[in-house]
């Protein structure tokens, strides 16, 4: 029991200093300070200060992962893997619109040329078209020039605008500098916001900020294309 406790008391006091100063200027000496215990509790209890984070993680976070987490070890344990079809990391689809590049641009052109058998000639229709997601397994440079060439070919867009990033896997990989952790966890309730707060740069990565970043593949996207 008092263990218990005194494990309980380590992970309060480091979830305070963590969300206080942040993971980097929190140091093992400081969590023991603040719970008052000797300089050796955190490394008996433990082990190394990322044990201590794992810990602190499994106690605030696991409740909310346990379900999900039972679901697909039930699923795995019936035989399921990621069916051969699921070819990019960003649309999983089995279906027609899922896994070769035809299949996975098909609802962009459907869409577009809905939009200009509606409208013919009467209004310019402009394309917001990603240029790189910026993960492994998604959309590069090379598969976008295609996809802007089969909607060239179509004949449903009058101009692309080109974008970069997946907002869902690698947002600042468009927006660039220093990834907002602090803010975005401050979004959430507890104990979310701490989770994000510990392992946000991990899900936020920081890319360096210079002047007209996208220029080089906005460049590479452009001189195959002759838009109507």
């Amino acid at each position: 029991m008092a263990t218990d406790t005194t494990r309980a008391r380590l992970l309060d006091e480091a979830e305070r200093l963590f969300l206080e100063r942040g993971y980097e200027l929190v140091s093992v000496r400081a969590v023991n300070a603040a719970a008052g215990m000797n300089p050796a509790a955190v490394h008996y209890h433990f082990g190394s200060k990322e044990d201590l984070v794992v810990a602190l993680l499994q106690s605030r976070l696991g409740p909310l992962w346990a379900d999900r987490l039972a679901t697909l070890t039930r699923r795995r344990a019936a035989g399921w893997t990621p069916g051969a079809g699921e070819l990019a990391r960003i649309n999983r689809r089995k279906d027609g619109y899922g896994g070769s590049l035809d299949h996975r641009a098909g609802v962009a052109r459907g869409i577009a040329r809905a939009v200009r058998d509606e409208v013919g000639d009467r209004i310019a229709i402009t394309a917001k078209l990603n240029m790189e997601d910026g993960v492994r397994g998604g959309l590069g440079i090379d598969e976008s020039i295609q996809v802007a060439r089969r909607l060239q070919d179509d004949g449903s867009v009058d101009a692309l605008q080109l974008t970069a990033a997946s907002s869902l896997l690698n947002p600042m990989y468009l927006f660039r500098g220093d990834a907002p952790v602090k803010e975005f966890a401050a979004q959430f309730p507890q104990p979310q916001r701490l989770g994000i707060r510990l392992i946000g740069k991990q899900i936020l990565r920081a890319y360096p900020y210079r002047e007209a970043y996208l220029l080089e593949s906005g460049s590479a996207s452009v001189p195959p294309l002759t838009c109507r």
